[in-house]
């Protein structure tokens, strides 16, 4: 086993055997060593679950500490949401260009360990971005969050219509770096990271700029309903200060007052409604008028359904199974010698020497072998796609003439 393989079986068991320290510390903030735990906090310390706090008191690391505030919902005043999201884009691009160097300079093998930190990298951000808009939807359906005073309520929503506004630019910037787009038209050595970063980022983005949009208009709408209550909510605190400041103050008998106010003259009155009197012979031709224009009332019958038996047919035919065509069987074995092969396989030689039954015209054949790059399983997955080709005459002109496609196991 690894060293850094024991070095994690030793922290988990660690956690584990003295996770009762460990949400002790969670919940207080910080420990005080004494003799009693001394020689736990010395274990966390040299494992970095421990950090110095001073001396002789510790606290939890700030990853761990986040990690247990996603687990319980912990809400904290004022969280800067998404601020790592530009860092973790920085570190996908230029991961994006450390595999295309290792990929050129032909070692396979950290051309593949970068394509799994590429992963990782893109599985960081996106889990960034989930994290993020997750704590906003908390933080804006929740009606105090954190705090107990309305005025506090108020200046923490602001703050969180500032991170989902900061979040909202930082989506924006993915969408325009067409990242996705370079990956899939660019050169052949992006294949093996076109569909980590589809997957993880591309597919997500209209999810959470939807998400996005619904915790800003929850935002926007609670302050302004606040800018619409604040007049009422202004004269309710100066009465109940005045009535702090008077505890015996006691409501005057307007009544009996030569002059009473004027809202005390207000009165919006009764609404008179009509209603028929069936009691009343003399309105039964009118209400049998009425009764007879309403329209009658739609009965809809459910039938009583009854169980049945599962029989084939005597006309049924029997299931068939299908062969694979041709090409794609072709596609099968080119991808299965490039494999096996050490030096690049040229797409057409190998069609000359190997497939030349295929009824297939060379420029369809060029056509297929590169719409394999799309089929996400072996062999294909593993093979690397160099086009050779020249473009058009004009100056102006877009257009690549493939000529050949050459192959290579990676």
């Amino acid at each position: 086993m690894s060293a850094s393989a024991n070095h994690l079986h030793s922290a988990l068991s660690a956690v584990a055997t003295h996770k009762v320290l460990i949400g002790e510390i969670y919940e207080r903030g910080s420990i005080v060593r004494t003799a009693d735990n001394a020689r736990e906090v010395f274990i966390l310390q040299q494992l970095r679950i421990l950090i110095t706090d001073g001396h002789d008191s510790f606290r939890l690391s700030r990853h761990l500490t986040r990690f247990l505030d996603d687990l319980t919902q912990k809400q904290r005043l004022f969280e800067l949401l998404g601020a790592d999201i530009g860092k973790l884009n920085d570190r996908v691009h230029m991961l994006r260009d450390e595999y295309v160097s290792a990929f050129m300079d032909g070692g396979l093998e950290d051309a593949d360990r970068v394509a799994a930190d590429f992963h990782d990298a893109c599985a960081e951000l996106s889990d960034a971005v989930t994290s993020s808009i997750s704590r906003l939807l908390l933080q804006a359906e929740n009606d105090f969050a954190a705090v107990r005073a309305l005025s506090a309520k108020e200046r923490q929503n602001k703050h969180y219509l500032d991170q989902a506004d900061k979040l909202s630019q930082a989506l924006g910037s993915l969408e325009r770096m067409n990242m996705q787009e370079m990956l899939d038209t660019g050169s052949p050595s992006y294949a093996g990271l076109s569909t980590p970063y589809r997957r993880l980022i591309t597919n997500r983005l209209n999810e959470w700029n939807t998400e996005l949009n619904r915790v800003t208009g929850i935002l926007k709408d609670y302050l302004f309903k606040l800018r619409q209550i604040a007049p009422d909510v202004k004269r309710l605190r100066a009465f109940a200060r005045f009535l702090h400041q008077n505890p015996g103050y006691t409501l005057p008998n307007f009544e009996e007052r030569r002059h009473p106010p004027g809202w005390l003259t207000r009165d919006p009155g009764m609404r008179l409604m009509a209603h028929p009197d069936t009691s009343d012979s003399a309105t039964a031709p009118e209400l049998e008028a009425l009764a007879r224009k309403l329209p009658a009332p739609k009965v809809s019958m459910k039938p009583q359904r009854e169980a049945g038996t599962l029989s084939r047919k005597s006309g049924d035919q029997v299931p068939m199974k299908i062969a694979q065509p041709p090409h794609r069987i072709a596609l099968q074995r080119l991808g299965n010698a490039t494999l096996q092969s050490a030096a690049p396989i040229s797409a057409l030689r190998w069609k000359r020497e190997h497939a030349g039954d295929l009824d297939v015209p060379d420029d369809i054949w060029l056509f297929l072998v590169l719409h394999s790059r799309d089929i996400d399983k072996l062999p294909f997955r593993r093979i690397a796609y160099q086009s050779i080709g020249h473009p058009g005459d004009a100056q102006i002109s877009k257009n690549m003439f493939i000529r050949d496609v050459m192959l290579r196991g990676r």
